[in-house]
């Protein structure tokens, strides 16, 4: 009965050892520092998407069709097709 009580008692009180928490004091003030720098970033990328939102006009809530390119838009948009349209290939006759 004692190598049976033994062979049970055994692995538990070591599971139970290697679930405790580390006390080491460096990884938990790193962990702290990671996850300070994470707030910190997480903040930075929020100021500045609602900067990039305040510079372009809303157009997301207008309908579809009350929103117009001015004539300077649609040329530009035009040499913009144009510079990614291939080339037209040459016939050989």
């Amino acid at each position: 009965m004692k190598p049976f009580q033994f062979a049970v008692l055994l692995p538990l009180l070591l599971s139970s050892v290697w679930a405790q928490p580390s006390r080491n004091p460096q990884a938990t003030a790193s962990q702290a520092l990671s996850e300070q720098r994470r707030v910190e970033l997480r903040q930075t990328l929020k100021a500045q998407g609602a900067q990039a939102l305040q510079g372009r006009p809303q157009v997301m809530g207008t309908p579809a069709a009350n929103r117009h390119l001015s004539e300077q838009e649609r040329a530009d948009l035009r040499q913009q097709l144009r510079q990614q349209r291939p080339a037209p290939r040459q016939e050989r006759s």
